[in-house]
């Protein structure tokens, strides 16, 4: 007579430890407790979160940095999805050989660009080499634009199609190296990312939303030209990007600041 624990152990009967239930009822309500006590903290985290974001964009160089960020790729966008239509159909350039330039030999001197780029901005300014690599890639941009008759020489098209993304590269990795510098609070991960992903916005305006327009009403020398336009004029932002804002405001919150080039 009795429960067995297992089919072939002989009878007896399983006492509460056995079956690991706890001698005492379950209590419902204390269970509850503790669930909207955590419900509550994780409500009272993400407030604080918001709160910390708005305190960290609320300087003046955190919000500006969000307008130069939705603005500063409008240009390449733009180039991007012209540049390949140019190649590979009107100069002629067969898929492949367009692939292995850009894939390449683009790539290298993109990444050597970057590494660069972020060499330099720390130890000379950020600003200073955001401003330099912008403006090579708006300055290469409206030269393509001018000098039609070249396109179709070999070296000339290759350059173009090489140096112009690797100048760009120089200057987005100097803003990466700032946008770190600017963002503070907690939300600073959070800071940080947006960031990212406005430029990323800023790209696809130029892809889905202007280039297609800008085809459709004016000539491929002409795009180009304003392409170096659309691409130089978000550096006038840079004037109110000062990391100098967000050191005073770590001060002021008393949090310990590192003085760098700017």
């Amino acid at each position: 007579p009795g429960d067995k624990r297992f089919p072939w152990s002989s009878s007896q009967q399983i006492t509460s430890t056995m079956r690991g239930v706890v001698s005492r009822p379950l209590d419902f309500h204390h269970a509850d407790l503790i669930c909207m006590q955590n419900l509550r903290a994780d409500l009272i985290s993400n407030q604080n979160l918001h709160f910390d974001l708005w305190k960290g964009l609320s300087v003046r160089c955190a919000y500006m940095a969000v307008i130069f960020t939705t603005v500063i790729h409008v240009g390449q966008g733009v180039n991007t999805t012209l540049i390949q239509p140019l190649y590979t159909q009107d100069l002629q350039w067969t898929a492949e050989r367009y692939a292995q330039i850009d894939g390449t030999l683009g790539m290298l001197v993109q990444f050597l660009a970057a590494i660069l780029g972020g060499y330099l901005g720390d130890r000379f300014g950020q600003r200073t080499f955001m401003v330099i690599g912008y403006t090579a890639f708006a300055a290469m941009a409206a030269t393509f634009g001018i000098c039609e008759p070249y396109w179709t020489t070999t070296w000339f098209a290759t350059a173009y199609l090489v140096a112009a993304p690797a100048a760009l590269a120089m200057g987005t990795v100097s803003a990466f190296s700032l946008f770190m510098r600017i963002s503070w609070t907690r939300a600073a991960a959070t800071m940080f990312t947006s960031y990212m992903a406005l430029l990323n916005v800023g790209d696809t305006i130029g892809k889905g939303w202007l280039a297609s327009p800008l085809r459709e009403s004016y000539d491929y020398p002409t795009c180009f030209c304003l392409v170096g336009l659309i691409s130089i004029i978000p550096l006038a932002l840079l004037i109110w990007m000062d990391p100098q804002d967000v050191e005073r405001a770590r001060q002021a919150e008393g949090i310990p600041t590192d003085p760098l080039p700017t």
